[in-house]
């Protein structure tokens, strides 16, 4: 058994060090995914507060807190009505790309 290990080995070497040497140095992934889901929330965040200031004060479906956490607001003519959070972030994103890339 331990002739079969002697003779794969170097083979395995050669293969490993290979990948290695084309994929390149190590990335810190965690540290990507963080910004990258960092910056998605900040879009959020400004793309919900974007729909809120025009609307002048009016009714609209999510809010920011003060914290910075998203807060669904119910609708003052059903409040009993439910507010589908995913829906109202999807309306507010919608609402921003459409303000961002309106022909002026």
């Amino acid at each position: 058994l331990h002739q079969l290990r002697y003779f794969f080995q170097p083979a395995m070497d050669v293969y490993f060090a290979t990948l290695m040497w084309i994929r390149g140095p190590p990335r810190d992934v965690k540290k990507e995914l963080d910004t990258r889901h960092d910056n998605i929330i900040k879009g959020y965040i400004e793309a919900v507060n974007m729909a809120r200031e025009a609307q002048n004060g009016g009714y609209w479906p999510i809010r920011v807190t003060e914290s910075g956490t998203f807060a669904t607001v119910p609708n003052p003519d059903d409040p009993e009505a439910p507010v589908d959070f995913v829906d109202a972030i999807a309306k507010s994103v919608d609402f921003a790309m459409a303000k961002q890339y309106a022909p002026a």
